[in-house]
């Protein structure tokens, strides 16, 4: 690279001291750090700014990835399901300009062992009741939509979505919102096994054929969830915080060091650099830790555990760090216990000032 090759033209430290005339050994000693310090100095810079344009060549493509899939999962128009698949999704590929697709079909919300009595709620569109096709000694819960009016939707909540990501309007997640009030009404009265936002089914003849071909993986996971609920935790500090502490409990130590050991003022600015370095590795390898912690503090009263990746700040909102986003299978029973788990972390890490954020109960959806 250019900036390269110009730092390779730079004359070596030696000869920049020695063509000219000779000064006290002891500025010679500290001009030759501070040259070499800018020389590292310039190289770190290059390094980031070569690491900065791949991580951004990364996120870049990742979000074309993403914009990509959620077009062809969500905002495309549906297929009608064969014989092969029942679950009729949303196209993966680009529908043929001819193609024909029904003008309306059945919403999954997903599977429960028996259907709960005088279950009265809406589905999706806030106008089909939610009702049973059963099948298999099982039941995928469904109401009736418009498929051209969910395709819609779908496709301004996309919009919203890569506009604002992270924040959305009333009207742009209500069809959001809706998909979880009925999991989350259904959940109140029996186990269910969620599907995903977006399946749709071409009908009940469809939907049956979906029980019989995959009925026995649901019970497996009917079994499995019984009585027991999804809860996200995620942890939030403040990197200043833990920054500050390590410097304090390391200021004492430092300054005996220094007092012993008198140094010059080149070679205490290369110390101090390298010492910012070690504290910043140190203050990661110390959140690392405490996340660690965390994770498996509250796993104890979990039945499996999980951890998603974290989230910048942009996407959740928050000046703090986000440490850890961890999900949990735990039983009904156990929520208490599970909970109460924060008080002693709380008070263990206060010194930190961590923030907790609970979420939930949820259906499982992270652990299918």
């Amino acid at each position: 690279m250019k900036r390269r090759e110009q730092m390779n033209n730079v004359p070596s430290t030696s000869n920049l001291l020695t063509n000219n005339h000779q000064e006290p050994p002891e500025q010679n000693a500290n001009m030759v750090a501070l040259l070499e310090q800018c020389s590292i100095e310039m190289q770190k810079v290059e390094q980031r700014l070569i690491e900065a344009q791949a991580q951004f060549d990364v996120a870049r493509l990742r979000f074309q990835e993403l914009q990509t899939a959620l077009i062809k999962q969500y905002a495309a128009p549906p297929q009608v399901a064969s014989t092969s698949s029942s679950q009729a999704t949303l196209s993966e590929e680009a529908p043929a300009a001819d193609a024909v697709y029904p003008a309306s079909g059945l919403y999954a919300y997903g599977f429960v062992k028996r259907s709960p009595a005088h279950l009265d709620i809406v589905g999706i569109d806030h106008r089909s009741k939610v009702y049973p096709v059963k099948g298999n000694g099982l039941s995928v819960m469904v109401s009736e939509i418009d498929i051209g009016q969910f395709e819609e939707q779908v496709k301004n909540l996309y919009a919203a979505m890569t506009q604002s990501p992270g924040v959305l309007q009333n009207q742009d997640g209500a069809i959001l919102q809706a998909h979880e009030h009925v999991i989350d009404t259904i959940m109140q009265h029996t186990t269910i096994v969620p599907l995903k936002f977006g399946t749709i089914l071409r009908d009940e003849q469809a939907a049956q054929q979906l029980l019989e071909e995959q009925g026995e993986h649901f019970k497996e996971l009917l079994n499995r969830f019984r009585g027991k609920v999804e809860c996200g935790l995620k942890v939030y500090v403040d990197k200043r915080v833990v920054l500050q502490q390590m410097m304090r409990h390391d200021a004492e130590r430092i300054n005996a060091q220094e007092q012993s050991e008198p140094r010059s003022q080149g070679t205490a600015y290369l110390l101090a650099r390298k010492k910012e370095e070690q504290l910043k590795e140190q203050v990661n390898n110390e959140l690392m830790r405490i996340a660690e912690h965390i994770f498996y503090t509250f796993g104890q009263t979990a039945f499996d555990m999980k951890q998603n990746s974290l989230q910048p700040p942009k996407a959740t909102g928050k000046k703090k760090e986000m440490i850890l986003n961890a999900v949990y299978l735990v039983g009904q029973e156990q929520l208490s216990a599970f909970y109460e788990w924060s008080r002693g972390i709380t008070e263990h890490y206060a010194s930190l000032e961590l923030e907790l954020e609970f979420s939930g109960p949820w259906p499982p959806y992270n652990f299918m």
